[in-house]
């Protein structure tokens, strides 16, 4: 039976690194095609590259509930990926691989329940991760604060994941990810459990203490700069970032209560 294998991290993780090798592995992995409302740029095609939508029919879709997960990316710019799609390729016999956001990934998974792994790719800390995207020499230094902080709070999301790959090391990460990737292979679902990867999902004292205090930042700021685009008369932005207090108030939560179960 073919397989889902969901990646997602942080910008600068690694990730599209570690996924572009396993591609060379023989391991029958296969991109999922994802739709978008952009124009084909080059040579690209429809079907091949992605499926190319207008912006109407992508919102019509998304009314259809026919998406997996999808983002509006700035206005009329969407990206998603469809149902019917992976199904297809599902059917044809590949092992379908998502590169996607972390909310992107947890609504996949929460689609496919115990069907799909979930990999989430961590940097060895928020310090190393800036250092690396200062190293790429792409990006202008409020775009590297801006994806930094996007990453503290996207790593309040590594729990939610089948599986964390901490890359300290990208030759090591890589051959983790493949020892993950080729237990699954051998594995026999039993009713897709992936019973062998579950003890990565243990998160240490320190880390959950980590995870403690970026959560409950996040969550005073967000309420915060919520207040403030209320004051400001902007209701629909202040909905964002109450909606980013819920989540990481959660999140904050469930390091607390696991500390409580692994005090430090």
């Amino acid at each position: 039976m073919a397989k889902l294998i969901i990646f997602s991290a942080p910008s600068g993780s690694g990730k599209s690194t570690i996924i572009n090798y396993l591609l060379t592995q023989n391991l029958n992995l296969a991109f999922s095609i994802s739709a978008t409302s952009r124009p084909p740029r080059g040579t690209e095609k429809d079907g091949v590259e992605y499926f190319f939508l207008t912006p109407d029919e992508f919102r019509r879709r998304i009314a259809n509930d026919e998406f997996l997960e999808y983002e509006e990316v700035y206005q009329d710019r969407f990206y998603g990926t469809l149902k019917e799609q992976v199904e297809k390729q599902l059917a044809a016999g590949q092992n379908v691989v998502f590169d996607v956001d972390v909310v992107g990934g947890c609504n996949i998974k929460k689609f496919y329940g115990e069907r799909a792994l979930s990999v989430f790719i961590q940097p060895p800390s928020v310090e190393e991760l800036r250092k690396r995207l200062v190293g790429r020499g792409t990006d202008a230094p409020e775009v590297i604060e801006s994806r930094v902080a996007k990453a503290e709070y996207e790593l309040g999301f590594a729990p939610k994941f089948d599986t964390v790959i901490v890359n300290d090391d990208l030759e090591t990460a890589k051959a983790e990810a493949l020892k993950v990737i080729s237990i699954l292979e051998r594995m026999k679902q039993r009713g897709g459990v992936y019973n062998q990867l579950a003890p990565r999902r243990k998160n240490s004292p320190k880390l959950n203490k980590a995870l403690l205090i970026i959560n409950s930042v996040l969550f005073v700021c967000s309420l915060v700069v919520g207040v403030l685009y209320i004051h400001h008369g902007e209701p629909r932005s202040s909905i964002s970032m109450f909606l980013i207090s819920v989540v990481t108030i959660f999140n904050a939560w469930a390091a607390w209560r696991a500390l409580q179960r692994r005090p430090l």
